[in-house]
């Protein structure tokens, strides 16, 4: 039970994210890295000591595989500035050994080369796209080896390098290429011990990289190289460990973990974030510009009245919205609309709300798509008729779900009984969809709830079995099984997260083709707080400042726009991350207006067009806030900026 206690923290740097925001567990996600601008000049001679290095954080380093802490500690801290980007490795290490000291000699076994040792490494993919990035080795010796991993490496890219006149051909580079040299790339060496001898006790080593940002530039695409502040690219860090060289065994430890004896899955790589120097961003988040959205939504709850009806649309058309997400299911499956399903009408004094909204909406231009809470708490009936489709938590989560919360952001076990996401798109969950999808005139689903009190794994029978099946798949396809168990119920359970929604995705368009699928992701997903842009939707809400105090630091509320807006498209061409900002008003808890105006332009500083906001209800009776939102996604005249909140 360890782990899911600490699942949280487990996920969560213990890292600024940037200015004067105090290291606390609750800062970033794990696979996110800010790399601030150096506060001084930085001499590249192996001692990390410059007034530039001190304080700043190192990303959590695992085991490449199963996520356990290194053996003997390793850290990392990255720097930049207009012409280098720092790396600054502190290696651990009782016996500081190296043999390869032949510049772009292969340090791992591979080539026929004689040389298998201890090095650490950097992987760097400015644009993310996988297609060519570099990889830079630096061992004891300060022995340097750069190289170009060219998966779809173009002619001309090939040209600009040099290498094609070297015989190396765009259809024919594949593999590594060492022939490529990182021009201007700085390495140096410290070694805290006696470098070679197996005799004595060494503290370990310390190497310090400057990598000039103009031999990255032809791997960056569309990327800034040097980056503005705010950019995002792909980058991996590593530790090759062995304890001699006729070691049985080689460990790796890594930032982040992929889960595999693999560092080249890409797709798995951290995201680094380019900052400012540290405590600026603060004062820099003061006086972001207004944003410009093309999609502008506003979660509203079902309406039981027509006076809450015109609430709701007046709403949206003041505040410029032009889509609806309007509940239509609430818990014990009940369907605020006129439904074949449930053979009732349901107790709201209108007969078919969700009928009066999309009539009130339509004449003002705003689209209307229909909210449904899924996976979460269909009739009592239906478990009683189908048992085997709840989902089975432990007994630990049972506690969890009645505890306080363990993180500021939300219980780590939501309440309530849930459907097992393991049996995909049940027949209860697929006729709802399909009917709201025949029979109303809507622009779309949201779907809601997908990704949270599931987020760890359900217990039940069928779960268990399918489980098992995936275990050996992955054992199977690589000879072994290097997952752990904690690793493998994490991949299946956001697989089965991902086949349900794309069965939903597929129910929907078999009634009505034209129609888009939104949704939410809560706060952090575990264990991959970026799973949401591996689900095939259109609109992907994800949340960038949530409802509940503590209020999320602006600085945190930065990084995480911009992290989710490079993500997008990464696995589902389409899916369109859309920052999520909650608002909520009970027991005296509401966002002023001028944090509400930060949240939305911090929102937009991401690059993104689009916006969910949540919800209409807690804009009754509050003009300053409507009047904010108002100004804000309004295309029209800019506000001044706003004042320090």
């Amino acid at each position: 039970m360890r782990a899911l206690l600490t699942g949280s923290a487990i996920l969560l740097l213990a890292a600024a994210a940037g200015g004067d925001e105090v290291m606390s567990e609750e800062s970033l996600p794990r696979n996110v890295y800010v790399c601030h601008r150096a506060a001084g000049p930085i001499v590249v001679d192996g001692n990390l000591d410059e007034a530039a290095w001190q304080d700043i954080p190192s990303p959590v380093f695992e085991d490449l595989v199963t996520g356990e802490p290194p053996v003997y500690p390793v850290t990392a801290r990255l720097l930049w500035d207009d012409a280098y980007l720092y790396v600054g490795y502190e290696v651990a290490d009782p016996n500081v050994w190296a043999e390869a000291g032949v510049r772009d000699a292969c340090m791992f076994g591979a080539r026929n080369s004689p040389f298998d040792e201890s090095f650490v490494k950097v992987f760097i993919d400015p644009n993310g796209d996988s297609e060519d990035y570099i990889e830079l080795h630096g061992n004891p010796l300060n022995n340097q080896a750069d190289l170009l991993i060219p998966r779809t490496c173009s002619r001309v890219v090939l040209d600009k390098l040099g290498l094609e006149s070297l015989g190396y051909k765009a259809q024919r580079a594949r593999g590594s290429i060492y022939d490529w040299t990182c021009a201007g790339w700085k390495t140096a060496v410290r070694v805290h011990g006696t470098l070679n001898e197996p005799g004595d006790v060494d503290k370990g080593w310390t190497v310090e990289m400057a990598i000039p940002f103009s031999a990255i530039k032809p791997f960056a695409g569309k990327m800034s190289c040097p980056p503005n502040e705010g950019d995002v690219w792909r980058m991996h860090l590593a530790r090759r460990y062995r304890t001699a060289r006729d070691a049985e065994t080689t460990q790796y430890w890594t930032w982040p973990k992929t889960g595999e004896v693999n560092c080249h899955r890409t797709d798995r790589w951290g995201y680094t974030v380019f900052g400012g120097k540290r405590g600026n961003l603060a004062r820099k988040l003061e006086r972001l510009p207004k944003a410009s959205f093309r999609w502008r939504a506003l979660w509203a709850n079902a309406p039981n009245t027509a006076a809450e009806v015109d609430d709701i649309v007046r709403l949206a058309h003041e505040m410029h919205v032009d889509a609806l997400l309007v509940q239509v299911t609430r818990s014990g499956g009940q369907c605020w609309y006129k439904s074949a399903i449930l053979k009732k009408v349901p107790k709201a004094k209108l007969a078919d709300p969700l009928q009066a909204v999309i009539d009130a909406a339509g004449k003002h231009g705003i689209r209307v798509y229909a909210w449904t809470m899924n996976l979460w708490v269909p009739p009592k009936a239906y478990f009683e008729q189908h048992p085997e489709q709840a989902q089975t938590i432990l007994p630990e989560e049972d506690r969890l779900m009645h505890a306080p919360r363990l993180t500021p952001d939300r219980h780590n076990v939501h309440y309530g009984q849930w459907l097992c996401p393991d049996h995909g798109l049940v027949d209860f969950e697929k006729r709802i969809l399909q009917e709201l999808a025949r029979n109303y005139a809507i622009a779309g689903i949201a779907l809601d709830y997908v990704g949270y009190r599931n987020y760890h794994a359900c217990f039940c029978e069928h779960s268990n079995a399918k489980r098992a099946e995936f275990a050996a798949r992955l054992r199977k396809r690589e000879g072994r099984l290097p997952h752990s168990e904690e690793m493998v119920r994490a991949e299946f359970s956001e697989q089965s997260l991902v086949d349900w929604v794309a069965q939903a995705r597929e129910a929907v368009l078999a009634v009505k083709p034209g129609l888009k699928l939104a949704c939410h992701i809560y706060p952090d997903f575990d264990p991959n707080p970026l799973y949401g842009n591996r689900l095939p939707v259109d609109y992907c809400g994800q949340t960038t400042a949530w409802f509940f105090k503590p209020y999320w630091s602006p600085e945190k509320m930065y990084h995480k726009a911009r992290v989710y807006r490079a993500a997008q498209g990464t696995y589902v061409p389409n899916n369109t991350h859309v920052p999520f900002i909650g608002i909520f008003e009970k027991n005296g808890l509401l966002k002023s207006p001028e944090r509400l105006r930060q949240e939305i332009r911090i929102a937009g500083s991401s690059g993104s067009d689009t916006i969910m906001i949540a919800f209409a209800a807690t804009f009754v009776g509050h003009p300053d806030l409507v009047r904010v939102v108002s100004e804000e996604l309004d295309r029209g005249g800019t506000p001044p900026p706003p004042p320090r909140p």
